[in-house]
């Protein structure tokens, strides 16, 4: 695996952070937003602002999920153990991936089972730079941005 560079952040979830949001978003999206998300991710120095406004913005959007196709990456799933085995400082193996891979602005994101965590990643292959957020049971998050080197080797599913 290539060498992996990464920054963790810890953030504790606040009790209003963990009600539900939900708040339908019709709109339509064009690569100027993935442009102005794919800025945003680069200049962001508190992942979780960030990921709240990810998580408020476009997962909450019909139009977004709409455009992402499923997709499989052996790499992606490889740096998820990597970076799960060092938030738990020890080996761990995440399962249950559903990955969508929106092609036109060169995203994947999706979500996966890591212990009894749940995570999410939020990877632009363009820039070979993503996010992870790991949250724990409590509602601590760990974040880890990282890039990725190598052979992607994403395919779409059958």
């Amino acid at each position: 695996m290539p060498p992996l560079r990464w920054l963790t952040r810890r953030y504790a979830a606040s009790p209003a952070l963990l009600r539900s949001r939900a708040v339908s978003r019709e709109k339509t999206i064009t690569l100027d937003d993935f442009a102005t998300l794919r800025r945003d991710f680069v200049a962001a120095k508190d992942f979780g602002k960030f990921w709240n406004s990810f998580f408020d913005n476009w997962i909450e959007c019909p139009e977004f999920i709409r455009m992402g196709q499923p997709v499989q990456s052996e790499s992606v799933e490889r740096l998820i153990n990597e970076i799960g085995s060092r938030i738990f400082q020890r080996p761990v193996k995440a399962h249950g991936f559903m990955l969508l891979l929106v092609a036109e602005a060169k995203l994947i994101h999706g979500i996966f089972q890591l212990e009894q965590c749940t995570g999410n990643l939020l990877y632009f292959d363009d820039i070979d730079m993503g996010l992870v957020g790991v949250t724990h049971p409590g509602g601590r998050t760990d974040f880890a941005r990282f890039t990725l080197s190598g052979p992607k080797q994403a395919r779409p599913n059958a």
